[in-house]
């Protein structure tokens, strides 16, 4: 097996997940855990030492997702005139198997289930859902390319976006529960809120809080596209927007503060924002600056 491009994972320790569908792994789905904190149990590594590393595409922009006995759960973008493919490797980095999606790439990140399966979104418009032994369990087919990262809550429910302006909930065998209608694709994560409530970013310049029987709660709107994927602190939901602002908005959907990072246009928060414990926000912006923000706005 030839062994090239660095492939670097971090293996973090959880606390028990809030719903009890995904995975009790270190970090089963995209920013970790179903509020996006992003937040680990482990300092990381005292020195960087390659592990291990895997070519196995021509990219790789989604983020890993840990699995059951520690698997690392990735997805690659295809060569030209191949299909993209997910792959799970052991913890000593040798391949346990590889699903070819039919699609070109995979900006969406892989979600890991209490039963094992793998969901992500493709480029050719479907969610998959792929058992643990790499076959296929199920697929749905959205309006469009499906860059959101999936989430799996309550009895194995899927919410994802998809750039056809909608997010949609999958039951566990794939059907669709319910999907609702932004006014612009939705690039960005769902996060779920301890009562279920769906948070999510749209390029309709608006944040979406959506019940969870799929109508609208609450919208807030920003100055531009909402790529970021809202994280959740207590009682606060954060994200960015591409008006160069980071936003910190009630659950209710009231502003409590915002942070300018640099004019609208000119700099913008792509950037999906972490919470360290005390409800410090850490998130980055275009020009490449990096800003870790006080839970009450002000600057560190």
């Amino acid at each position: 097996m030839k062994r090239i491009a660095t492939f670097v994972v971090f293996v973090l320790l959880s606390s028990s997940p809030v719903f009890a569908q995904l995975a009790d792994t270190p970090w089963p789905m995209f920013r970790r855990d179903l509020r996006h904190s992003g937040l680990g149990g482990y300092a990381g590594p005292s020195r960087p030492f390659l592990t291990w590393s895997y070519r196995g595409g021509e990219a790789i922009y989604a983020s890993p997702s840990i699995g059951f006995g520690g698997r690392v759960v990735a997805a690659f973008e295809a060569p030209l005139g191949k299909p993209a493919t997910i792959c799970t490797f052991f913890p000593d980095g040798f391949l346990e198997w590889s699903y070819a999606t039919g699609s070109r790439w995979h900006r969406s990140s892989p979600a890991v289930s209490r039963d094992g399966d793998i969901v992500i979104g493709t480029s050719d418009f479907k969610v998959l859902a792929i058992k643990s032994d790499g076959t296929l369990r199920w697929t749905y087919r959205t309006g469009s390319n499906v860059n959101s990262s999936p989430v799996i809550g309550n009895n194995g429910r899927v919410y994802v976006g998809s750039s056809d302006n909608r997010i949609y909930a999958l039951d566990s065998t794939g059907a669709l529960a319910w999907s609702y209608e932004t006014g612009g694709p939705v690039e960005s994560s769902p996060l779920l809120g301890n009562d279920g409530t769906v948070y999510v970013g749209s390029n309709d310049n608006n944040i979406y809080a959506i019940r969870s029987n799929g109508t609208r709660y609450w919208t807030f709107r920003t100055g531009d596209d909402v790529y970021s994927s809202p994280a959740l602190g207590f009682n606060t939901v954060y994200a960015g927007s591409n008006d160069g602002r980071v936003y910190a908005l009630h659950w209710t959907g009231l502003m409590r503060w915002t942070y300018l990072t640099g004019p609208g246009g000119a700099v913008y928060v792509h950037s999906s924002p972490a919470l360290g414990g005390d409800e410090t926000v850490y998130t980055g912006s275009s020009p490449g600056r990096f800003y870790a923000l006080y839970s009450n706005g002000s600057l560190r």
